[in-house]
């Protein structure tokens, strides 16, 4: 979970670092001190947590899980909307991000280092990889900024 936390605040500096201040603040129409609630949501977008989070002032969701119709219907609510890209690990079966190469995993004496969560095999990422950086732009300005 703190991996997860980790990363989320190192993507969040990511967008804030790429997206145009006036682009940034025409996404938002609250202050930070209107912001009373958020939500961190992992999961798929069933109608029933659709509309769990329109109730939340602010909410963090995976736009991998989510269409652009759905983040514009939260949106509606008056809910600002932030998306998050993991940029430590990635899936071994579904990488998320194409185009990765063998230098943009992270490697300890030539392995790459990696974990297991039941079935699950995750390889952690190299930050200090320039490709990598690329890659997560890309995706983020696709996934963040075009879609909405």
């Amino acid at each position: 979970m703190l991996k997860k936390a980790i990363s989320i605040l190192i993507t969040l500096a990511f967008i804030i670092s790429i997206v145009p201040s006036n682009t940034a603040q025409a996404l938002t129409t609250k202050t930070p001190e209107q912001v009373k609630n958020y939500a961190i949501y992992y999961g798929q977008p069933e109608t029933e947590k659709i509309n769990q989070l329109k109730k939340f002032d602010l909410v963090v969701i995976n736009p991998d899980n989510f269409t652009t119709e759905q983040v514009q219907a939260i949106k509606e609510s008056g809910t600002i909307v932030l998306g998050y890209q993991d940029t430590l690990m990635v899936s071994k079966d579904n990488p998320q991000l194409s185009g990765l190469l063998s230098g943009d995993y992270l490697t300890v004496n030539g392995k790459r280092v990696e974990t297991t969560s039941g079935s699950t095999v995750q390889s952690f990422l190299d930050p200090r990889s320039t490709h990598l950086w690329e890659i997560i732009k890309k995706k983020l300005t696709h996934e963040f900024i075009i879609r909405g």
